[in-house]
This record gives C-alpha cells, structure tokens and sequence, in this order.
C-alpha cells in the first residue's frame, strides 16, 4: 500500500511540475509575444515619424517651388506690361499727330469728314495749312 501511495504521490508529483513547467514556458512565449509587438509597435512610430518627416519636407519643398515659380511669373509678367507699356507709348507717338505732309494729302478727306461729324468739324477748321 505504502507503495502504491508513494507512486501515486510521485505520478502527482510529477504532473504537477508538468503543469509548472508548461504554465512557465506558456508564460515565457506570452511575454515574448507582448515583447514583440512592442517592438513593433515601437518600429511602426519610428517609421510614421520617418514619413511625417518626409511629407513635410516634400510639402516645404513643393511650397518653395511654387513661390518661386509665381514670383518669376510675376517678374516676367511686368516685363510684359512694360513691353506692351512701350510699344504702345511708340504707336501714340506714330499715330497721335499728322505732320504737315500728312495734312495736305488728307485735307480733302479731312473736310468731308468734318461735314459728317460736326465735333471733328471744329477741328479741322483749325487746320488751316
């Protein structure tokens, strides 16, 4: 009987480590399992940070670049006006007065035009050549 006890109480015994041993090495894949995700959890931010970084130095980038293409649009834009500015002030000096040639050749034209308009008539009787 003793005997029996004691294999029994051994068996038990024995078991019970098992359920130790098995209770610690479940404990010790749990921990590193959490260890894991931890890390990358911790590799996740590393890398969202990384990204965030790069948005906003492409954003920074994308903003220079627009600055400086609207500041040359701007610049060649003044260039234009004051092209067309000149070009204009050209055509009114060409175009603003007749000169005496001019007079004589187109005083016929200019009293029939008068006639037709009576403003431009007051004018024109001015012109006396």
């Amino acid at each position: 009987m003793k005997g029996r006890k004691l294999k029994r109480k051994r068996k038990r015994q024995s078991q019970l480590d098992q359920r130790q041993q098995l209770r610690s090495f479940l404990n010790s894949q749990i921990e590193e399992k959490k260890r894991r995700q931890e890390e990358e959890e911790e590799l996740n931010k590393r890398q969202a940070e990384i990204w965030k970084q790069d948005l906003n130095n492409y954003n920074d980038h994308e903003k220079k670049k627009f600055d400086y293409i609207k500041e040359v649009n701007l610049r060649h834009a003044d260039i234009l006006k004051s092209q067309i500015e000149e070009k204009q002030s050209k055509i009114k000096k060409k175009t603003t007065k007749m000169n005496t040639a001019e007079l004589l050749q187109n005083k016929d034209k200019l009293k029939v035009i008068a006639q037709e308009v009576p403003e431009l008539g007051e004018k024109v009787k001015k012109i006396e050549i």
